[in-house]
């Protein structure tokens, strides 16, 4: 058995819902895992019965109508966080001592592991940051992806959650999701939603950087006056009270909702892509303007952020083209390559 630390970035829920599939397996495996983040990302992992130490945190990104703001300003809040985690992270791993320590995103831990001589692992969906929409950023970002790729060239494994060839140190290991509970029909029951409806889902995953969209889904969906449909919403902490929405606010196995909806409207966050396209849900994901990652992850479905202003018309045209369910074992693999990097 080894002893894992493991942290999160607490940004939004993905990384968070990703760590729990990864320490899901690894629990399921023997190894005693204790989490490292803050906020509701810890919320989350802690009702899965894990042990979560709140010693990281992470600023999101502003956005105004739609559109990601003041570039520069999120990666010096963030670098500020990031100084500021690398003290209380040295403290804590210098006095458990764990085996191993497997970094989400969470570049304090990687950086202050391998500076006391601890492997670690890293798992990121970004190799190249993008963000920068000014040549005042430009600069700024361009010193960042220096100290980021050294940062990632530490690592004792890469861990990339994409299609792709492995070599070396670096291993692409496909789609990470968490395991569904139940059939379609049973989900819908334990969320007491109509089983004969069609179901359509606005999910914000926690991140509350969605309410642009949401906004308009409701309205779009007003206008549309479809009949029998239902609109679910879930991660948004104002709750809607409106007929024909169903407001469940945060709710910690949402995967189980993607899965159960027969249709997903979203900003580009990549778990809900991933779940979306695992369980063959049709999504539309309308990125957040300025944000390279959702900008990308968009692009590959289709979408961009002038999509916002046809959401009605994709709305119509997605209702309904449901695709058979990918098989994946993303977290499995991931679990293993960590096993057999703490037990050598």
């Amino acid at each position: 058995m080894a002893k894992i630390a493991y942290s999160v970035s607490s940004i939004g829920l993905g990384h968070a819902t990703r760590a729990v599939a990864v320490g899901s397996e690894l629990a399921r495996l023997g190894h005693d895992v204790t989490f490292i983040s803050s906020g509701l990302a810890a919320d989350l992992i802690e009702s899965y019965g894990f042990r979560v130490i709140r010693a990281v945190s992470h600023p999101n990104p502003w956005v105004v109508a739609g559109r990601m703001i003041l570039p520069s300003i999120w990666y010096v809040r963030y670098w500020y966080n990031y100084r500021r985690a690398k003290k209380a992270v040295r403290k804590l791993l210098s006095s458990t001592k764990p085996d191993l320590v497997v970094c989400d995103e969470e570049f304090a831990s990687l950086v202050v592991a391998k500076e006391i001589g601890l492997r670690a692992v890293a798992i990121t969906d970004e190799l190249y940051l993008g963000f920068a929409r000014n040549r005042f950023s430009a600069i700024l970002e361009r010193r960042i992806q220096k100290w980021y790729s050294s940062v990632l060239e530490i690592a004792d494994m890469l861990i990339i959650p994409e299609k792709g060839i492995s070599k070396d140190r670096i291993f692409y290991v496909g789609k990470i999701v968490r395991q569904v509970s139940g059939s379609r029909e049973e989900i819908r029951s334990k969320y007491g939603l109509p089983s004969c409806s069609t179901v359509i889902l606005f999910t914000m995953t926690g991140s509350q950087l969605g309410m642009f969209l949401l906004e308009r889904t409701v309205d779009e969906i007003k206008k549309l006056d479809l009949e029998n449909v239902v609109l679910v919403v879930s991660g948004s902490k104002s709750r809607i009270k409106q007929k024909g929405v169903i407001d469940l606010g945060i709710v910690r196995d949402n995967h189980e909702l993607v899965y159960a909806s027969d249709l997903v409207v979203s900003t580009a966050g990549k778990s809900t892509i991933d779940e979306a396209l695992v369980f063959g849900t049709p999504i539309i994901a309308i990125p957040i303007g300025g944000h390279y990652e959702q900008e990308r992850n968009a692009k590959e479905l289709g979408f961009s952020a002038k999509d916002i202003e046809r959401l009605g018309e994709l709305i119509r045209a997605n209702l309904g083209m449901r695709k058979k369910p990918e098989n994946t074992e993303g977290a499995l693999r991931v679990a293993m390559l960590i096993e057999k990097l703490a037990l050598q």
